[in-house]
């Protein structure tokens, strides 16, 4: 409620009379009133402000937020359920907007000679890239998602850090975001790396710094494969290593802890 000032001076006078005590003691509760005032709203606004979607066109170069105009662009699942309104920050909550009826993960592993659970007693690091399917709120997933992290072998993933790419139907592209702290950012954040519209024609100095430096022709790659493949499972190896456990069976020496609870699907 507004309260002018001439009615928070006026009660002491009337009912009263003129009481030095009564008007001192007034304008303490004022000041006090308004010093409160001053301190809690920063805060409040702290609490309710929404984050904000932001760009980065070059790692590690400027982060701005993007404008209302830029944002309408974006229509990928990925945005619509994890990033449109106050995007999730971290891959639980990412997982928990898109609701998937199922996950895959591929596992950067093919070749690996050292497949122990600990290295130099650090535990051991891998690279997924996970994808999936079902259908949340109107939108479709069917491979149109890729998230890539790290994980370990105690820990999935590893890291706060999220790559992502997803498909967009409507401009007929996949848009690139990663979530990270860059640069000065205290806290990590969402950026919008670009799209792969006219990537098959970007000059190298173009692609230099941007995520078509490696997504050459702006859709998925597996540069890491020695024997690329179709499938999910390598024809070389299944890594049996990561695999959830199966009942009955005895658990093989060097199983990773993180396969059980099975946070990596079967399918890997």
């Amino acid at each position: 409620m507004k309260l002018p000032f001439k009615l928070l001076f006026k009660l002491p006078f009337k009912r009263i009379g003129f009481n030095r005590g009564a008007i001192a003691r007034s304008l303490i509760a004022l000041l006090l009133l308004c010093c409160v005032s001053l301190i809690q709203t920063p805060r409040a606004l702290a609490q309710t402000t929404p984050l904000v979607l932001f760009k980065q066109a070059l790692e590690g170069g400027p982060v701005d937020p993007l404008n209302p105009g830029d944002l309408s662009q974006l229509k990928d699942p990925l945005f619509n359920l994890v990033l449109k309104d106050n995007p999730a920050t971290s891959y639980d909550a990412v997982i928990g907007r898109l609701k998937p009826k199922e996950q895959e993960v591929f596992v950067v592993d093919e070749h690996i000679v050292d497949r122990a659970p600990k290295v130099n007693g650090f535990p051991a690091e891998r690279r997924a890239v996970v994808t999936f399917k079902g259908e949340t709120a109107g939108n479709t997933l069917d491979q149109n998602v890729f998230l890539s992290v790290n994980f370990n072998s105690a820990k999935f993933p590893s890291s706060s850090s999220i790559e992502a790419m997803a498909w967009d139907e409507t401009a007929g592209v996949f848009n690139y975001y990663k979530f990270n702290r860059s640069g000065t950012e205290a806290t990590p954040s969402w950026k919008f790396r670009g799209s792969s519209k006219d990537a098959d024609v970007l000059s190298t100095a173009a692609r230099r710094s941007t995520c078509m430096e490696c997504h050459i022709n702006g859709g998925p790659v597996m540069k890491e494969l020695i024997l690329p493949w179709n499938n999910w499972h390598s024809f070389s190896d299944f890594v049996r290593y990561l695999q959830p456990p199966v009942a009955g069976e005895a658990v093989p020496s060097g199983t990773w802890p993180v396969r059980s609870p099975p946070i990596v699907p079967s399918k890997t």
